[in-house]
């Protein structure tokens, strides 16, 4: 629908993705010139997760886990999907992305997924 009202526009999505509605991926695959796909992801690990994001830990790594299978099989971006942090400045940021290496590992990093503090 987007695609139609301004056909010209690149389009960047944002989201934690602790929801993902039925039909994501057959819906996300229609939309053109998608250029920028952001998930939050603020905390590797349950506990702090629960605490910065207030979200569900165990159903948001799945859903982020499914996207970036099925955009590896199906190429809905132009670009590696940006996982983003709030950096903390002190030894924080290390572990976390010693955590997220260890949840996405079967991801390549820079091809199929850039951090992004």
């Amino acid at each position: 629908m987007l695609n139609l009202a301004i056909p010209r526009a690149t389009l960047g999505l944002y989201t934690n993705l602790n929801v993902l509605p039925p039909g994501f991926f057959e819906k996300i695959r229609n939309v053109r010139r998608l250029t920028y796909f952001n998930v939050s992801f603020n905390a590797a690990n349950e506990p702090e997760y629960r605490e910065s994001m207030r979200l569900d830990f165990k159903r948001a790594v799945p859903h982020i886990l499914k996207l970036l299978d099925a955009n590896r099989s199906q190429h809905f971006f132009d670009c590696p999907v940006i996982r983003s942090h709030i950096a903390t400045g002190d030894g924080g940021d290390t572990r976390f992305e010693q955590e997220c290496a260890n949840l996405f590992a079967e991801f390549d990093c820079g091809r199929e997924f850039l951090p992004m503090l």
